[in-house]
């Protein structure tokens, strides 16, 4: 599933951040909204896709292979970052053909908590806002 995944850094305000807490995920017709608790437990990142195809959410218990191959290849960059090459995402655009056409210069970003793994497509930049 992950043999052929090639990331690289997203720059975002808890990039650096090991323990990040999702408080919410909300899912709505025109937006998608990631609520996170940084574990000093006193700043709230919103993270908000406004259009986006298809996400996923993994438990992080599920993804070890994805961590030991990340390490394996020396591709460990953070709590968030994006996916350049995928079989997810190419699966996608190959089985459903309107895909790119609607959304062209689709991007695959990841965002990873202590329990989730967020995968999300879009051909947007999402709306990142910090609260303290």
């Amino acid at each position: 599933m992950y043999d052929k995944w090639k990331i690289k850094r997203w720059e975002t305000p808890v990039s650096d951040t090991k323990n990040l807490g999702m408080v919410s995920l909300k899912d709505l017709a025109s937006a998608i909204t990631f609520e996170i608790l940084l574990n000093d437990g006193k700043k709230e990142i919103v993270i908000t896709f406004e259009n986006y195809p298809a996400y996923r959410n993994i438990l992080e218990e599920y993804r070890l292979r994805l961590w030991r191959y990340l390490d394996e290849t020396s591709q460990m960059c953070g709590s968030t970052f994006e996916v350049i090459e995928s079989s997810w995402a190419q699966e996608l655009s190959k089985d459903e053909s309107l895909l790119e056409f609607h959304n062209p210069g689709m991007r695959y970003f990841v965002i990873c908590t202590n329990d989730d793994v967020i995968e999300i497509l879009s051909n947007e930049e999402p709306k990142i806002e910090v609260k303290v």
